[in-house]
């Protein structure tokens, strides 16, 4: 099994693709694609695309064996959130980088700290790509992230319990992938 990173802005860092593999023990690849989001995921009202639309498209892009997630700078919500860093459902996520960058709270430009986020995001979202839902323990990257502040308050890892969850859910993946 591998996360496929699909971006819509620049290719994630080679630093960044290494530190999601260290934490979530899969083949990560990126690639740079240049195309439209549909604009029937776009509401003008809100200014943001849905968020649930977005996981729709990528549905048709998902190759067997592989987790695939969208990274976008365009700002998403979901259900009855009025924002959210990301979304994920059945090995498709979207991640939005918007809200995670420092200068979106009208802060100096700080590239290792949008890279933190980023990567705390992507792997809570893989997190869930491979079953794993929110956890309640503090720092734990399966935390839920409300603000920005709590996306920065928690660790790059995993707990323990949801460390050895993942294993197991990684582990029947593999023997499901042998069948």
């Amino acid at each position: 099994m591998r996360l496929r990173i699909i971006s819509l802005a620049q290719r994630p860092s080679s630093s960044l693709l290494e530190a999601i593999r260290a934490q979530l023990g899969l083949e990560v690849i990126a690639e740079r694609l240049s195309f439209s989001l549909p604009e029937s995921a776009y509401d003008r009202a809100r200014g943001q695309y849905d968020a649930a639309a977005l996981l729709e498209l990528l549905r048709a892009l998902r190759s067997q064996g592989e987790l695939l997630l969208l990274l976008l700078q365009d700002d998403i919500y979901a259900g009855g959130l009025n924002y959210c860093f990301g979304l994920a459902s059945e090995g498709i996520a979207v991640v939005s980088t918007r809200r995670l960058d420092p200068s979106y709270y009208g802060e100096a430009a700080n590239p290792s700290l949008l890279e933190a986020r980023l990567l705390k995001e992507v792997v809570h979202e893989a997190g869930h790509m491979l079953g794993l839902g929110h956890c309640s323990a503090r720092g734990c990257i399966m935390r839920f992230s409300r603000h920005v502040r709590d996306t920065d308050e928690k660790g790059p890892g995993f707990c323990p319990a949801c460390r050895r969850r993942l294993q197991l859910l990684l582990h029947e993946g593999r023997k499901g992938h042998e069948r």
